[in-house]
């Protein structure tokens, strides 16, 4: 990647965290969320808060972090949310560049996914969800030291990871999957079961040295499951999630079949992502670690299918970035909760609409050829 391009990607970066502000974490409508629950962790380091309930009480990591540092405990969970999440970007460039993708189509994809609203746009408004930024950091890391055999960062990762968010639990059968499939699960198959042992270890300590009221893992699975039963939750999982750039994998299926097949670990990873959705109330927040598998698809569907076209690349980041506008957050605010519905619906619409026809036009000459 040149320093144009990283710079860019920064750039880019600083402009939306501008853009999508902070919250007011004294306001009424906030009381009951869970920033409280994590600023009162911070300020109780290091003792503990025998209020805070599970499975907040165990992601300490975050918390614990901002309690290090000699300011305000706002502060620090503003100043190194953003630090955090400007390092992902940097890393996740890195990360799609290394796995095969050209510096420009990874430059592309980056700006995407930063307006993302649910997976980069909401942690950095409600900036107490640090441990949300160092969730997704360390999915990156994960699978980089996986797909490079460096079994000490991926053992040290994922046991740091696990203090953070209980989520990173699903890269261990993921890359069950990926040593099947890449043939190497019989030579590596003891190094990999001793690099998750730390991290096995402290998710078993942590919840037992830690007595927290509220309910269990299997209560919650009981508790939400049922949402699926709902079509508007289902859609905001599978499609607002990703808006406007849901349909590209339908509209390129032979590019998805391609990547899938290649890769059916990230299939895996993407499925447990979706089932981790059903332990908690969050929809679209809960599917942000996807962002790793998505995002790595559309980088290929940008490089192969759409590069150089500028006009649709730059119809696609202006409907990306209306798309992650907000009703609650953000400078240029939605007037209202209806329009932060309808308008990624229309966007992801029409994006679709205009790249199948892109698509439909570029066919044609070839078949009358």
């Amino acid at each position: 990647m040149s320093r144009s391009q990283a710079l860019t990607i920064i750039a880019a970066s600083i402009i939306m965290i501008i853009i999508y502000g902070k919250i007011d974490y004294g306001h009424p409508d906030y009381i009951e969320w869970d920033l409280h629950k994590y600023l009162s962790m911070a300020k109780a380091f290091p003792s503990l808060d025998p209020k805070i309930p599970a499975p907040f009480a165990y992601r300490i990591l975050g918390p614990w972090i901002v309690a290090l540092l000699p300011i305000q405990e706002e502060t620090a969970f503003r100043v190194l949310t953003i630090v955090f999440s400007l390092l992902l970007v940097v890393i996740f460039s890195h990360f799609l560049i290394r796995s095969g993708i050209s510096p420009p189509a990874a430059t592309f994809t980056m700006i995407c996914f930063i307006c993302n609203r649910h997976f980069f746009g909401f942690p950095i408004w409600d900036y107490f969800q640090l441990n949300d930024i160092i969730l997704l950091i360390g999915f990156i890391l994960i699978f980089y030291a996986v797909q490079s055999g460096k079994w000490a960062l991926f053992g040290f990762t994922i046991f740091l990871t696990i203090l953070a968010k209980e989520t990173v639990l699903i890269a261990i059968p993921t890359f069950i999957i990926y040593l099947i499939e890449s043939g190497a699960l019989r030579k590596y198959w003891k190094l990999y079961m001793l690099s998750i042992l730390p991290a096995v270890v402290a998710f078993l300590l942590v919840r037992k040295l830690i007595n927290a009221p509220g309910i269990g893992l299997f209560e919650s699975l009981i508790l939400y499951v049922g949402k699926l039963k709902s079509p508007s939750i289902t859609y905001g999982l599978i499609i607002n999630s990703f808006a406007p750039l849901s349909l590209l994998p339908f509209v390129y299926w032979r590019r998805t079949t391609e990547f899938f097949l290649r890769r059916k670990y990230i299939l895996v990873y993407m499925l447990l992502v979706f089932v981790g959705t059903l332990f908690a109330n969050n929809n679209e927040r809960l599917m942000a670690p996807a962002f790793i598998g998505f995002y790595w698809l559309v980088a290929r569907i940008v490089q192969d299918d759409l590069y150089p076209d500028k006009v649709i690349l730059l119809i696609t980041i202006c409907l990306t970035f209306i798309s992650g506008l907000n009703y609650r957050i953000d400078i240029f605010r939605l007037p209202g909760e209806l329009p932060f519905m309808i308008v990624p619906f229309v966007s992801t619409c029409l994006l679709t609409i205009i790249v199948l026809a892109r698509k439909r036009r570029i066919i044609q000459p070839e078949k009358a050829g």
